[in-house]
C-alpha cells in the first residue's frame, strides 16, 4: 500500500519511529458475559464471591507493582497511586458483591457496575477520567475471571506505536516497558492523566484522528510527528529526513552545529545581542537542567499539576509541600507561579467534595471551558477560595524555602480586563494581610505579572503598565483568540500558521507598546521550534520561555544569528507579504517558505 498521511491534535510534542499495534478493545466484559455457561442456571453466591476476591487480590498486586516501577518523587508515582487506590476502592467492591448476592455472576457484576456508573456519570466532565479508568480496571478484572481471552502477541524487539480509543495510565507503563515510542489516540477525549505521564516518558502523543484510523494496518511502520500533530504512514525513505539525528528526535528542523563546548555561555547573537532563555514547567522532573548557565531560571511554572492528580481539592498544606520542592530545585534561579489555569486542555479529575466549589449547578463541565471562557482567572474570581488558598500556599512555601530574598513572582493568566486584574490583586492582598495577621511571615519582594492571551488586553497596555511589575505573552491561547479557531480540532489544528505576517505584526505591536518599561517574555510552546523563535526574534522578543527538551536547539539557533541583519529581513518580508499584490494569491500567507530560505541561506537552520 502506498505511503499516506494524517493530520490530528498535537497533544506531546516529539517524534517517534516505530510499528504499528493496535491496542486490544477494552471490552471484555461485555463480548464475554454470553460466553459464561449455563445463564440461566442458578449462580453459587459463594463461589462467584471468592472468583471476585481472588481476581481482586491480583488486581491490587497488578497496581501495586505498577507503582513500585515509577520514581517515588515523580508525577506519575502521584498518579499511579491514585489509580491505585480505584483498584482498592471499598465501594466498588461493595458494589461488585451486591450484584452478585442479587444472582448475577461475577463477569455479569462488573458490567452491571459498570453501565450504572457510565449511565449516572457519564454527563460530568471531572468523572470521565474516572470512568475511564474504572473501565481499564473492570477489564483488567475480567482478565483474570475470563481465561479464553485471546492477547495479541507484542514483538519486544521493535519499537511500538500503540493506537487506541483510550489508554489508562497503566496501559501506558505497561506499553513502556515493552518499547513504545509513540501513543496515537483515535478520538480526542485524552486525559490529563495519561497527557502528563507521556510527557515525563517524553512519549510523543497524537489525538483526534478516530474517522481515519482505519487507513492504518496492525504492524504498519509509521512515524509519529507530535510536534505537527502529522502521522506519516508506510513512509518513503525522503519522509525519514523529517526527523533530526539527536537522541530525542525532539525537533523538525535544526540549527546548524551543534553549539560545540559553548553551551554554557550565555545565549548571545553573533553582533552581540544577549538573549534570555528560560523554561517552561509542568513537573519536578522539568526541572532538572534549570541550573545550566545559559538557562535563566523558570518563566512559566504551571500549577494545575496537583490539582489534576487526586480526586480531591488539594489541601493548603499539601500545595505547600508541593511549591516547596519546586523552589528548592529551582534554588537561587527566579521561578514564576502562574495561578490555577483550569480550562480547555486541562480537564481536572476532582469530584469528591468539590462539584459544588468548582460549580454550584452541576451542570457545567470545566473542560467545556474552551468554549464557553469560564477558565483561569474568570473562574478564581467566581470562586475566590479556590485562589485564595492556592496564594496561601505560594506565600508559606516561599517564606519557608531556602532562598526566601529570591522575589516571589505570580502571573495571572488570561487577563481580558484590566478590572480582573485588579479584582485578583485585591484578593492576593487579602491573604498576604491574613498571613502577617498570623505572623507568617512574608517573603521580602512579590512580583506581580499577567499573560497577555487575549486581544483585549493588548489594548489596554499603557493601563496595565503601571500596575504589573512583568508580562509575559502567551502564544498558544493569543493566537487561537487572535484567528478565533479551536487549535484543538483537527480540521482548524493546521489551518493558521503561526508565521502569518499579520499574527507577527500583532506580537511586534505589544513588544513596541511595552518597550523598556517592564520586563517582557514570551512563553508559548512554538517558540520551541527553531524557525517560529527565529522569527520572534527579528521582532524584538528578547526573552524566551520554552520547554526544556527543545532549549539546546533554539540556544545554538540564537549563536548563530545576526540580529540587526534579521530585523532588517523581517521588517522587508513582513511588509511585502502584507502588501496588496499579496492577496491576490490563492491559500494563506505565511512567511515561513521564505524565512526558512533566509535561515538556510545565513547558515543558522538546516532544512
Amino acid at each position: 500500500m502506498s505511503r499516506m498521511i494524517l493530520d490530528g491534535i498535537h497533544v506531546i510534542g516529539g517524534i517517534g519511529k516505530g510499528f504499528a499495534h493496535f491496542h486490544q478493545s477494552p471490552h471484555y466484559v461485555q463480548s464475554h458475559v454470553a460466553l459464561q455457561p449455563n445463564s440461566d442456571a442458578s449462580i453459587n453466591i459463594t463461589v462467584e464471591r471468592n472468583r471476585l476476591q481472588e481476581a481482586l487480590l491480583k488486581l491490587r498486586y497488578e497496581s501495586d507493582c505498577l507503582v513500585e516501577t515509577a520514581d517515588p518523587i515523580s508525577t506519575s508515582y502521584e498518579i499511579l497511586n491514585t489509580y491505585r487506590s480505584l483498584a482498592y476502592d471499598r465501594g466498588w467492591e461493595r458494589h461488585l458483591i451486591h450484584e452478585i448476592n442479587q444472582g448475577a455472576d461475577v463477569i455479569s457484576a462488573l458490567e452491571n457496575v459498570l453501565s450504572a456508573m457510565r449511565q449516572r456519570f457519564s454527563k460530568e466532565a471531572f468523572w470521565q477520567s474516572r470512568l475511564h479508568e474504572f473501565d481499564d480496571l473492570t477489564n483488567r478484572l475480567a482478565r483474570y475471571l475470563v481465561h479464553s481471552i485471546p492477547k495479541k502477541d507484542i514483538d519486544l524487539e521493535r519499537p511500538l506505536v500503540v493506537i487506541a480509543p483510550f489508554l489508562s495510565p497503566a496501559d501506558l507503563i505497561d506499553y513502556h516497558h515493552h518499547n513504545l515510542v509513540a501513543l496515537i489516540l483515535s478520538d480526542n477525549s485524552y486525559t490529563s492523566h495519561v497527557a502528563i505521564i507521556a510527557k515525563s516518558l517524553q512519549v510523543p502523543v497524537i489525538a483526534g484522528v478516530d474517522s481515519m484510523i482505519h487507513l492504518i494496518k496492525e504492524n504498519d511502520f509509521l512515524i509519529v510527528d507530535g510536534n505537527e500533530g502529522r502521522i506519516h504512514i508506510r513512509p518513503t525513505p525522503e519522509d525519514m529526513t523529517i526527523t533530526v539525528s539527536s537522541r530525542k528526535n525532539k525537533e523538525i528542523v535544526r540549527p546548524s552545529g551543534s553549539g560545540g563546548n559553548d553551551t554554557k555561555k550565555p545565549a548571545t547573537t553573533l553582533d552581540g545581542h544577549l538573549i534570555r532563555l528560560s523554561i517552561n514547567a509542568n513537573l519536578p522532573e522539568d526541572l532538572t537542567d534549570v541550573h545550566n548557565d545559559f538557562i535563566d531560571g523558570v518563566g512559566l511554572f504551571r500549577t494545575e499539576v496537583p490539582f489534576m492528580m487526586t480526586n480531591e481539592l488539594p489541601s493548603v498544606e499539601g500545595q505547600v509541600a508541593f511549591y516547596k520542592r519546586i523552589l528548592a530545585q529551582s534554588g537561587e534561579k527566579p521561578l514564576c507561579f502562574r495561578t490555577l489555569d483550569i480550562g480547555g486542555d486541562k480537564v481536572l479529575s476532582l469530584h469528591n467534595g468539590v462539584q459544588h466549589i468548582i460549580d454550584k449547578r452541576g451542570k457545567h463541565a470545566i473542560h467545556q471551558a474552551s468554549v464557553n471562557g469560564w477558565r483561569a482567572v474568570r473562574l478564581s474570581l467566581d470562586r475566590p477560595m479556590l485562589l485564595r488558598q492556592q496564594i496561601r500556599a505560594f506565600l508559606r512555601a516561599k517564606v519557608q524555602s531556602e532562598h526566601p530574598e529570591v522575589p516571589l513572582s505570580i502571573m495571572i493568566p488570561m487577563v481580558a480586563e484590566i478590572t480582573e486584574f485588579l479584582a485578583i490583586r485585591k484578593i492576593i492582598q487579602l491573604e498576604v494581610n491574613r498571613e502577617k495577621m498570623l505572623h507568617h511571615g512574608i517573603a521580602p519582594r512579590i512580583h506581580f505579572g499577567a499573560m497577555i492571551e487575549i486581544p483585549s488586553i493588548v489594548y489596554q497596555l499603557e493601563q496595565l503598565l503601571p500596575l504589573v511589575d512583568f508580562l509575559s505573552i502567551g502564544t498558544n491561547d493569543l493566537q487561537q483568540f487572535f484567528f478565533a479557531f479551536d487549535r484543538d480540532a483537527p480540521e482548524m489544528s493546521n489551518r493558521f500558521d503561526f508565521l502569518a505576517p499579520s499574527f507577527l505584526m500583532f506580537i511586534k505591536q505589544i513588544v513596541q507598546t511595552v518597550g523598556q518599561r517592564v520586563p517582557l517574555s514570551l512563553c508559548g510552546e512554538v517558540a520551541s521550534q527553531p524557525l517560529c523563535a527565529l522569527a520572534l526574534l527579528g521582532i524584538g522578543i528578547r526573552h524566551f520561555s520554552i520547554a526544556p527538551s527543545h532549549i539546546e536547539g533554539v540556544y545554538a539557533m540564537i549563536k548563530r544569528v545576526n540580529l540587526e541583519s534579521l530585523k532588517t529581513y523581517m521588517d522587508a518580508a513582513c511588509q511585502h507579504l502584507l502588501s496588496p499584490a499579496m492577496f491576490m494569491h490563492n491559500g494563506p500567507i505565511t512567511l515561513r517558505h521564505r524565512l526558512m530560505n533566509f535561515a538556510v541561506d545565513h547558515g543558522i537552520i538546516t532544512s
